[in-house]
């Protein structure tokens, strides 16, 4: 009778030990998961942030390119007509850049 009891409880603790080793090997498995999908996002987010600042920038030099082409041609407009009576009026020129000057910028930057 000892004997068996012995043996039964020897039994309990193998299962125990294993049931305890199977929930730390999970366990492990599940941080290991955790930690690669944390990378992942930090990578992700890095990558936009970068994309982000590139959006900036281009916006930016888009904005300080249409505001540059705006002074030129309102200090042309103001300007008086020069040329050879052949040539086209300066406000006739202004009115014929004014739609490039306008593509010169994308519209969702506005």
């Amino acid at each position: 009778e000892a004997a068996r009891q012995r043996e039964t409880a020897a039994a309990e603790a193998e299962t125990r030990t294993a049931r305890e080793r199977a929930a730390l090997d999970a366990a492990l498995e599940a941080a290991h998961t955790a930690a690669a999908a944390a990378q992942d996002a930090q990578r992700k987010a890095e990558a936009a942030a970068g994309r982000a600042r590139e959006g900036s920038s281009a916006a930016v030099q888009a904005a300080a390119a249409s505001l540059n082409m705006q002074q030129d041609l309102a200090a042309r407009a103001a300007a008086p007509e020069q040329g050879t009576s052949g040539d086209p009026p300066v406000l006739a020129s202004v009115a014929e850049e004014a739609p490039t000057a306008r593509r010169a910028v994308p519209p969702e930057m506005f």
